[in-house]
């Protein structure tokens, strides 16, 4: 008797055990595709999911550092902004931020702050090109500059900021909001 009830269990529960576990995991592997309707610019994306040298900032919003006159040699930046500490993503993590950016990139009726006090950056090579991602959650936005100049204003809800903060808290990084 056992062996037929648990034959039926398994092709019954399983799928519906399988459906209820949400998407599958990203792991290196497995690239994902730019989600449908995001506003991120696919050179942009392209440059998260396939480029080389990928590295993610933890920066400093510091509006009188950016602006100021100070001297600013011996000093890291990254697109005006004072470095606090960088890391270089697996591409596991890499898929999983560009994937969370791009998300959070839809037309959500998020309207941004006349502000930018950007905390988190990605940069990343592509076909000889630099792509710099300067995010602020806090003001609704990221910018995205392609060889240092500015390519894309893009709105953004606040949803991936625990992730990005996650991911800056695990290599140490001053987490930002």
């Amino acid at each position: 008797m056992i062996r037929l009830i648990l034959p039926t269990l398994l092709c019954c529960v399983l799928p519906v055990l399988n459906a209820c576990s949400g998407p599958p995991a990203l792991t290196a592997g497995t690239p994902p595709l730019l989600p449908q309707g995001s506003l991120m610019p696919e050179q942009g994306w392209n440059a998260l999911i396939k480029g080389t040298d990928c590295v993610v900032y933890s920066l400093d919003p510091d509006l009188d550092f950016k602006y100021g006159n100070q001297n600013k040699t011996g000093i890291r930046t990254f697109q005006g902004w004072k470095v606090l500490n960088e890391l270089r993503p697996t591409m596991a993590t890499r898929y999983e931020l560009a994937e969370s950016l791009a998300r959070a990139s839809m037309p959500l009726n998020v309207v941004p702050v006349d502000c930018f006090n950007p905390r988190h950056g990605i940069r990343s090579m592509r076909n000889g090109k630099t792509y710099d991602f300067v995010i602020c959650f806090q003001c609704n936005s990221y910018h995205v500059y392609v060889d240092s100049n500015l390519a894309a204003m893009v709105p953004l809800s606040k949803q991936p900021r625990g992730l990005f903060n996650a991911k800056v808290t695990d290599v140490s990084l001053v987490p930002g909001n």
